[in-house]
């Protein structure tokens, strides 16, 4: 639950009062039990800069990559204008590749090119890879983290493979199935997967009927089309439809 205006108030003046007194701790354990939401009203509502970064940078990076994300524009742009490089490229290796994406663009470019530079190759390579795509469309939005398995797997070896990218996937609402040549043919579902015997073809047991959305649709677009199917998750896909990310419906 979102705290309201007088809770907002309360933790704001107690807070202030720790960094006075310089309580690392009792701040950070304060944070610690704040949804990252209401730790970014907070910091919206603190108009001294150097308080604002004191407690930012108390956060870890799991946590401050959360609560940058969910800053307003303004408060996140004063914020990043004095935080170190090391820590903006903490942040940008804790974002899944679209956020990271985002947040990157919003940089002046020597500075994108330095954290770019010292983040992990990995994240490197699909921020690059989005950033190549125009802002507001599906290329855009997408995010590179996604589980694929191929339609010729059996049901043990997709589960594998869920498995060893469960780490990288925050929400698996889908599996997506592709073929041989990576083009986007189907989805199944965990439940599918879990009731299945292990040695059963995918192909037989997948949704042969996937919508997806090509990757240079409007942004505009990709939300009405979203908002038609009543989708969680959009496939994105290339011109050969090869399946290349997936919008989630707050992106």
């Amino acid at each position: 639950m979102s705290m309201d205006e007088k809770d907002l108030e309360n933790i704001r003046d107690d807070l202030l009062f720790l960094i006075h007194e310089k309580q690392d701790g009792k701040l950070a354990n304060i944070l610690l039990s704040m949804h990252p939401s209401d730790i970014a009203d907070l910091l919206e509502s603190i108009e001294d800069e150097e308080a604002r970064l004191y407690l930012f940078n108390l956060l870890d990076a799991e946590s401050a990559s959360n609560v940058i994300l969910e800053m307003d524009d303004v408060t996140r742009e004063g914020l990043v204008e004095n935080l170190e490089k090391a820590r903006l490229t903490e942040l940008v290796d804790e974002m899944d590749s679209d956020d990271a994406a985002d947040f990157v663009s919003e940089l002046s470019d020597e500075v994108a090119e330095e954290v770019l530079e010292k983040a992990e190759e990995e994240n490197v390579e699909e921020v690059r890879q989005l950033l190549e795509h125009k802002e507001d469309t599906a290329g855009g939005l997408m995010a590179l983290e996604i589980v694929i398995v191929r339609d010729d797997s059996t049901v043990d070896q997709a589960i594998a493979e869920i498995r060893e990218k469960a780490e990288e996937v925050e929400d698996v609402y889908n599996v997506f199935v592709v073929d041989k040549d990576g083009r986007l043919v189907g989805t199944v579902t965990l439940k599918d997967l879990i009731l299945a015997p292990g040695e059963k073809p995918v192909a037989e047991i997948m949704n042969r009927d996937v919508l997806s959305v090509p990757v240079g649709l409007d942004q505009e677009e990709v939300a009405n089309f979203a908002r038609r199917y009543d989708l969680v998750t959009i496939p994105v896909v290339d011109e050969k439809g090869r399946l290349m990310g997936r919008i989630t419906i707050d992106d």
